[in-house]
């Protein structure tokens, strides 16, 4: 025990770490998830075509895209733009948000093309 926090040993964290990976092979991808990388990159302040991008603000342009009829939770959605590398900004203010260089259909395909390229070397 540390104080009032229990520590975990080595060992443990090696079994937390197993664990999580193991669970991580029965998350189901939502199509949000599917569709961020695809019509979104990070970018920052000074990136050349950023733009700056509430949660509210992707979220509502991937449901289009995507036909989505119910849309994760905004603090999902917040967390899983952290998980790709997108970083939350809060503007004069107080509206937090992210920069991100948006994709267009043309350019969403290309990529959308090359990762199916990648995946199918991949599987040889």
């Amino acid at each position: 025990m540390c104080g009032n926090f229990f520590c975990a040993s080595n060992d443990d964290q090696t079994q937390i770490q197993h664990l999580s990976a193991h669970v991580e092979t029965f998350h189901k991808e939502t199509s949000e998830e599917q569709l961020l990388p695809v019509y979104y990159s990070p970018a920052t302040k000074d990136t050349p075509d950023a733009v700056f991008r509430t949660a509210a603000e992707i979220s509502a342009r991937l449901s289009f895209l995507g036909n989505i009829r119910q849309p994760m939770a905004l603090s999902v959605l917040g967390r899983l733009l952290i998980c790709h590398h997108f970083v939350s900004v809060r503007l004069h203010g107080g509206i937090r948000g992210y920069f991100v260089i948006e994709h267009t259909n043309n350019q969403a395909d290309t990529r959308r093309m090359v990762e199916q390229n990648k995946q199918e070397q991949d599987t040889f």
